[in-house]
């Protein structure tokens, strides 16, 4: 078997990420701004909206890559990073529109556009904010130090888990470039591993040794699942998916599979491998 290389060809991407991407960005950045300035209860309940912010964004990001045909996950973590810049700079546009919205003085208020085209303006509010504060927990106002470090976190979230979800889309994931098409599992299959395989690091194993290991119709982790994808049109192009799950049990006594790639895609060539039976 051989692991499956993608071309590094970007498709649609690009074109994506300026049609789709950035007004998506726009939109989320101002409904999560609205809701921090507006929300009556402040404090790590934030964190869990940015958190929030940062997944529904970069889904957004990793949808782009697939729907744009790209790829390249490389690409994709830089597109990632660039909307989660772009989805940061609305936040605080929007931010600062929402806040200065809220003030009961009737004096005349910069609009989008003005906040938008003088980020050094905005640089001026921001400083003014962070010496006096803007919201408080429990009768304490953060401000100063403590604000600045809350907000690097906020931006390390943001940008950070946009990048980090943005090349999803299209990692681990089998491209026919014949036709234009992502490949799709058409069949799978399971195999039993020992408890030492499951405890193995990846990189020891060795997928042409796990997938002649007997194929199962039920098993229990930790166990292996091999999925058969396939182009579905020309169906020449086609591969192998390795994920190793995994169980664990937290201290409540709760299980949680976890799922984890093995080993980039391994190509075959067609009608090489016979179908196997399914998991009932």
């Amino acid at each position: 078997m051989d692991a499956y290389t993608p071309s590094g060809r970007l498709g649609r991407m690009p074109l994506l990420l300026v049609l789709v991407g950035v007004p998506a960005m726009a939109v989320l950045s101002a409904a999560y701004s609205y809701l921090i300035v507006w929300l009556p209860i402040a404090g790590w309940i934030t964190f869990l909206i940015t958190f929030g912010f940062a997944f529904c964004a970069g889904v957004v990001a990793s949808l782009i890559g697939s729907r744009g045909h790209c790829r390249s996950p490389g690409a994709m973590r830089l597109a990632g990073l660039a909307l989660g810049c772009v989805a940061l700079y609305g936040a605080w546009i929007f931010f600062l529109h929402a806040l200065i919205g809220r003030d009961p003085d009737p004096g005349e208020k910069p609009t989008l556009l003005t906040l938008v085209t003088n980020p050094a303006g905005c640089w001026s509010v921001i400083q003014a904010l962070n010496a006096e504060g803007w919201y408080t927990i429990k009768s304490m106002t953060p401000s100063g130090i403590v604000l600045w470090a809350f907000w690097a976190i906020e931006a390390a979230i943001i940008v950070g888990g946009i990048t980090l979800i943005a090349p999803g889309g299209v990692t681990n994931e089998l491209y026919c470039e014949t036709c234009g098409k992502w490949c799709v599992a058409v069949e799978t299959t399971w195999r039993q591993l020992t408890r030492e395989q499951g405890n193995e690091a990846v990189d020891q194993l060795d997928p042409a040794t796990l997938y002649a290991l007997p194929a199962v119709a039920q098993a229990k982790t930790p166990s292996l699942k091999i999925e058969r994808l396939t182009c579905p049109d020309c169906e020449t192009a086609a591969g192998l998916r390795f994920t190793r799950c995994i169980e664990s049990t937290n201290d409540k006594g709760e299980t949680k599979t976890a799922e984890q790639i093995v080993c980039p895609i391994q190509l075959i060539a067609p009608g090489e491998l016979k179908p196997q039976r399914k998991l009932a």
